[in-house]
């Protein structure tokens, strides 16, 4: 009998969004390299590489895209990990999603863009 390292707490969130959140290299990696779900959605899509962008991790950023993030994802407002790496001015994870593709013209549901 194993541990499910994809449960889900009561708002949806798995283990990888809290590590996110934290900026837990070490644990993201370990819930990754064990097979966890890369792109798991809370109750508001929201997912672990929204959670990284938000926080400023670039390297856990860069991390999750290495795994397969999809950058191309959006919540519940419409909004993609560009969007909440510029409302928060994370630079350095701006630049690392675009690089990954992240469309900078990429308008949530209220019409605004991240950029």
């Amino acid at each position: 009998m194993g541990v499910n390292i994809d449960a889900r707490e009561n708002r949806g969130r798995s283990a990888l969004h809290s590590a996110c959140f934290r900026g837990n290299e070490e644990i993201a990696w370990l819930l990754i390299k064990r097979g966890g779900m890369i792109d798991p959605l809370d109750a508001g899509d929201f997912t672990p590489l929204m959670a990284a962008s938000q926080e400023g991790k670039v390297n856990l950023v860069t991390l999750l895209l290495e795994s397969g993030a999809n950058v191309s994802l959006r919540d519940n407002q419409g909004n993609g990990s560009i969007h909440y790496a510029t409302v928060n001015c994370h630079d350095s994870v701006i630049k690392q999603l675009i690089s990954y593709g992240a469309d900078i013209k990429l308008k949530n549901n209220d019409g605004f863009e991240p950029i």
